[in-house]
């Protein structure tokens, strides 16, 4: 009986609700008649709706933040420690539809000498960095997926009314950088509420690496280390100082969850700037390998090319979280890149280099034994050919990398496992990750910029970033008690 009048009241609110939007609408339908008349074409009558739809959110907004002020004391208790206040000030306020302008108070911890300040109203109704939520998770998701000038065009489509390019730039970053310093702690709590897919069969860890432009300060008194174009017209203000230009590597991480066709049924994907080591990087990729064990013991396969600094973090972490036992498979689009780089430089002609390069990957598919007899057929062919051939060089180095990781190329095997031969993974998450973003044409990056935009983008294309937020934007708001 209890739940059936629970269910009525719910039923009765929400009617009242709808009837309250109904007057609403009908007023702000007369509001934009009354302005524009009855010869309007609906294009204007749609964009005048939306213009003061937008100004009546805001009025609200601003009127409910006044609200929240005005409920402040004299002395406040913000997550149970005094607070006075201290100064007062009309502060700006940003939203998706405009600028608010509200007068409130900073508070000063009581018995504090020159104590910590804090701003209840901002604590209060969670602003982030003078924006309010909605706004700061727009332009958190935009900025991981966009520069802000693509982000802001598509607002302004939109009928958004965003603050100055500089205003959103540095939320941008600001948020990113907050998000930054706490992914390692947010993205534990998250996990926790991650269920591992009903078809889990194993997991797939690859790490690589990709170069972004960085915008670098040039030492003093040293010359451009590439050429720069003259600049024509003079500085109005003070020449910005000067910078290089230089590719920094960025690793690339992902752990991927695999079906027993060895197809990824999700991937949570990973970046260190160039600043940072590996060590972070593979602290959270195997987090997620520990927390997917925990629920099943699948196995676990490192795909990856043949770097072996690469293959030599990857092993190190393993040992350090306790997996005992991997599988390391060589990403077989490299193994083939290979065959077809030495069948180059031993076969001159195309026909019989094309039909010697299918058997080769027929028998890789077929059988374990392959890898080694195409691998000693090339070597041995290799000590057949003269030194003084200038493909000499090229071919050992082919010859070498094919023996040396034949062992981890028994893709018949790997395949009646279930497990994935190739590092799709890892390598679109170079681009789609990374170069997708930070590798546009002209674009160029310092450290801070580019640790807001990945990690963002790397929450987002993990599929955590909603959930991130919710933890993420407690860190903006307290509980704030009046006191006497």
């Amino acid at each position: 009986m209890q739940s059936c009048s629970s269910s009525v009241e719910t039923s009765n609110v929400s009617s009242l609700a709808d009837e309250y939007v109904q007057r609403a609408s009908d007023l702000l339908m007369q509001a934009c008649c009354a302005e524009l008349g009855s010869d309007a074409s609906f294009t204007e009558l749609e964009a005048r709706l939306y213009d003061r739809a937008n100004e009546a959110v805001r009025r609200q907004i601003e009127a409910r933040l006044r609200q929240i002020e005005d409920a402040h004391t004299e002395q406040v208790l913000v997550d149970g420690k005094r607070y006075r206040r201290h100064e007062p000030g009309v502060v700006s306020y940003h939203t998706l539809v405009g600028e608010v302008r509200v007068q409130r108070w900073t508070y000063r911890e009581i018995g504090v000498r020159n104590g910590p300040t804090v701003v209840p109203l901002e604590l209060a109704a969670g602003l982030i960095l003078r924006s309010t939520p909605a706004l700061a998770f727009s332009i958190a998701q935009g900025y991981a997926a966009m520069p802000t000038r693509e982000y802001e065009a598509q607002m302004k489509a939109a009928y958004r009314t965003l603050p100055t390019h500089a205003t959103v730039e540095r939320l941008a970053r600001g948020v990113g950088g907050c998000a930054g310093q706490d992914v390692v702690k947010i993205e534990a709590l998250v996990r926790t509420t991650e269920e591992l897919p009903a078809d889990a069969h194993a997991l797939a860890v690859s790490l690589d690496r990709t170069a972004v432009a960085m915008a670098e300060e040039r030492p003093p008194n040293t010359p451009p280390n590439s050429a720069r174009r003259p600049r024509m017209k003079p500085y109005r203000r003070r020449p910005p100082d000067p910078i290089d230009v230089n590719w920094r590597m960025i690793y690339v991480g992902t752990v991927s969850v695999v079906d027993a066709n060895g197809d990824v049924i999700t991937t949570r994907k990973y970046h260190a700037t160039p600043e940072e080591e590996t060590d972070e990087i593979m602290k959270r990729m195997m987090a997620d390998v520990t927390h997917a064990r925990s629920t099943k013991m699948l196995p676990v396969v490192v795909v990856q090319d043949g770097a072996p600094e690469m293959w030599n973090v990857v092993r190190s972490a393993l040992r350090r979280n306790r997996v005992n036992r991997w599988t390391e498979i060589i990403d077989r689009f490299h193994v083939n890149e290979r065959l077809a780089a030495a069948l180059e430089l031993i076969e001159p002609d195309q026909v019989i280099r094309r039909r010697r390069l299918q058997k080769w990957q027929q028998q890789l598919d077929r059988n374990d034994r392959a890898s080694h007899r195409i691998a000693k057929w090339l070597e041995s062919t290799w000590y057949a050919m003269p030194r003084q051939n200038r493909k000499w060089a090229a071919l050992g180095g082919h010859v070498a990398y094919l023996c040396s990781y034949a062992p981890k190329m028994k893709y018949a095997a790997y395949r009646r496992a279930g497990f994935p031969i190739g590092s799709g993974a890892v390598e679109g998450a170079c681009k789609s990750l990374v170069a997708a973003r930070a590798k546009r044409s002209g674009q160029r990056w310092k450290q801070d910029g580019l640790t807001a935009a990945l990690t963002l983008r790397s929450l987002d294309q993990s599929g955590r970033l909603p959930r991130f937020w919710r933890h993420f934007s407690r860190r903006f708001s307290a509980h704030i008690q009046a006191t006497l």
